[in-house]
Formats: C-alpha cells, sequence, structure tokens
C-alpha cells in the first residue's frame, strides 16, 4: 500500500507536520542491529539509538545553516595533479585532514571514458574495523564493476557523521566530501552530469540534506532509511529536475518509524518540487543492506537507467 512513485502530486499526512524533518534526539539505550554477510557470518555489530522523546516541528534553517552544506568544487580540467602511475587504478586509498576514503574503479574501463560516480554513505557503525572496512571495501568493488562507475567510500571519524552528530553544524565531513570528488577528478575522468550520492540510515540523512543543498552536483540521491532532510527545502510551484530521488524505507522500520518520519519526508521532498520515487517495503527492519541487496540493485537502476 506504501509503494508509490510520486512526483509534484501527493497527498500529505494529517501528522506530518510534527515530524516533517526529523532532527535527531537525544539517544536512549542502543538498540544492536547485525551487518550480515553473504556466508552468514557477521561483520560487527551495527548499533542504532532508539529515539527518547518525538522530534520537535522543524524550523526554517539559518543562513549559516545552509553554508555548512554547500560543497564546492574548483573548475580544474580532470585528471590533473595526480601522478600517471595513480591515475586510472581501480582501487585507492585517499586521505586527508585525518580522514580517509576507498575510491573504487570499474575494470575494464576505456581511456577515454567519462565514468559515473556515486558516494557510498555508512549508517551509524560503532566498534569498526580496520578487517570490517576492507571488507566494505571489497563489496562495494563488486558494486563498482557492476554499475560500471567509480564508488567513494568515505569514513566517519567517528561512529557517524558530523553533521549528525551535532544536528546540522558541523561541517568537516562535507568539505571532505568535495576534497574527495576533487581527488577522484584527478584520479579518474568522470561524468561531471552524473554524480550520484547512497546512503544508509544516518548517511541516507546526511546524503539527503547534502543532494538536496548541492544540486549542482548530485544528480541523484539514493537513500534507505533516511531519518531527515535538514534544513528543509522551501516547498516550490515549479518542479526541480536535481536532484531526482530514490527513497526506500521498511514498514516495520523499528528505529524510524514510516509514518511518523518516512512519509512526511517524503512529503516535503515532493512539495519543494523534487522528482521522488518512495519504496515502502512490506515487512522490512533496520537492518542495513549490502552492495548487491534488492535496495542496491534497484537504487543503481534508477539512478543509471534515466536518459541524459
Amino acid at each position: 500500500a506504501y509503494t508509490s512513485t510520486v512526483g509534484q502530486s501527493h497527498a500529505t499526512l494529517a501528522n506530518s507536520s510534527a515530524h516533517a524533518l526529523h532532527t535527531r534526539p537525544m539517544p536512549s539505550r542502543p538498540q544492536v542491529l547485525q551487518l550480515g554477510r553473504p556466508d552468514g557470518a557477521t561483520a560487527t555489530s551495527y548499533s542504532v539509538s532508539t529515539a527518547a522523546a518525538a522530534p520537535p516541528p522543524p524550523k526554517l534553517a539559518e543562513p549559516h545553516e545552509l553554508l555548512i552544506l554547500k560543497m564546492s568544487l574548483s573548475p580544474s580540467p580532470p585528471l590533473e595533479g595526480a601522478s600517471a602511475a595513480r591515475q586510472g587504478l581501480p582501487e585507492q586509498h585517499i586521505a586527508h585532514g585525518g580522514r580517509f576514503a576507498h575510491v573504487l574503479a570499474p575494470d575494464g574501463v576505456h581511456p577515454e571514458e567519462a565514468l559515473p560516480v556515486v558516494f557510498a554513505l555508512h549508517g551509524c557503525w560503532q566498534f569498526r574495523t580496520e578487517r570490517d572496512m576492507a571488507y566494505c571495501a571489497a563489496m562495494y568493488r563488486e558494486m563498482a564493476n557492476q554499475a560500471h562507475a567509480v564508488v567513494i567510500v568515505p569514513w566517519a571519524k567517528d561512529h557517524t557523521w558530523d553533521f549528525v552528530m551535532t544536528q546540522g553544524r558541523a561541517s568537516g565531513d562535507t568539505a571532505f566530501f568535495a576534497w574527495c570528488l576533487e581527488e577522484t577528478r584527478r584520479l579518474h575522468r568522470i561524468d561531471e552530469g552524473r554524480v550520484a550520492i547512497m546512503g544508509f540510515s544516518d548517511g541516507a540523512s546526511f546524503g539527503l540534506s547534502l543532494a538536496v543543498a548541492n544540486p549542482d552536483i548530485f544528480e541523484a540521491v539514493l537513500v534507505w532509511a533516511a531519518g531527515f532532510c535538514l534544513p528543509p527545502p522551501p516547498p516550490s510551484a515549479m518542479p526541480l529536475s536535481r536532484p531526482r530521488v530514490f527513497m526506500w524505507h521498511g514498514v516495520e522500520d523499528q528505529i524510524f518509524d514510516i509514518r511518523s518520519v518516512s512519509l512526511p519526508v517524503r512529503d516535503h521532498l515532493c512539495a519543494a518540487g523534487l522528482e521522488v520515487h518512495y519504496h515502502a517495503e512490506e515487512g522490512g527492519r533496520h537492518v542495513c543492506p549490502q552492495p548487491g541487496s534488492e535496495f542496491c540493485n534497484a537504487a543503481l537502476k534508477f539512478w543509471l537507467a534515466a536518459p541524459r
């Protein structure tokens, strides 16, 4: 009953005003979920916190809050500034300002081919190890081949992103993402018009906020279990071409309730004029999917099958 593709027309929920933009509340006792592997083993504990109280009504963003999410890119030509030995390598580790990321490219790329790029943002992930991150990077390397795209996998300095931890007041990760994209432009020939961001849980909330604030950079945003979009996009009578939004949410999500959190976020994005494709997974709970999952496959198809 919840699965739908929605554009500018939509039915607003009666209770949407109180929960439309969910800022992360102070946590209560964490609930530990398991991030599974295909072989049945467990990569790590994926810890998320249940809400202690209902979130406050949304407020309009101050000008400085809008600037926190803005990404600034230079007009430098592609493949400039990196050594020839590093250009085009399929798997690279990049670091800047105490943060690091994996840059993963597909096999069999023609030297003159411009590749799509997608960021992949993890959710709240406590106690992750280097082995966990290497395993995760290997899975995204497979996704790079599947999508024939460059996948940038950044890692939060803490268990989650600073924008989420500070409820929209920190910008260190935003600046790092801009640097990652600049560095990727030096390492690979990329399609500047086909840059997307994919996120899970906290990564979905941060990614959605980032993409909406930077439509000149992000052509699409692909989110699983987003809890908010901050600051709220203003209502618009005109349809917006970017970013296109793919939202996936579990009907039985025990962290971000689909009725009080997810659907109101969807409705606000639609009211802002954005194209939103929304899918509600029957029986779906807050357990992070992996590359190759039904969510990832559907999200990549939504992103890459769109006409240019």
